[in-house]
């Protein structure tokens, strides 16, 4: 809702290397990406069962939130830096801003 009064130049910004433009408001971004994802052939529900997560924990992360390991595999996914998809998240050196932690678990999850 706080997305909807922001002017567009704002809420959305360009992808370097593939010139897309990438929504900035969490909501919007995370329907974009499951919008790219099924454009390549993918979805949510495959990317958590390769990662060994659930669909729910990947989708929090496409909403910016959550892990960066998994915001990372949404990049790589759709082909594009995880910098340009999360740019709130990294400075201007492409440094990330906050600190993370690492996943709980050791490995990924055998299907």
């Amino acid at each position: 809702m706080s997305g909807a009064n922001q002017p567009m130049a704002k809420s959305i910004h360009r992808s370097a290397s593939q010139k897309k433009l990438i929504p900035l408001v969490p909501a919007q971004r995370r329907a974009w990406i499951i919008y790219e994802l099924r454009l390549l052939g993918h979805s949510l529900r495959e990317l958590a069962d390769q990662e060994g997560v659930s669909q729910q924990a990947v989708s929090a992360s496409a909403m910016g939130s959550g892990s960066s390991h998994l915001q990372a595999a949404l990049a790589d996914a759709l082909g594009i830096s995880v910098c340009e998809l999360f740019p709130e998240h990294f400075d201007s050196a492409g440094k990330r801003l906050m600190p993370t932690r690492q996943p709980k678990r050791n490995q990924k999850r055998k299907t």
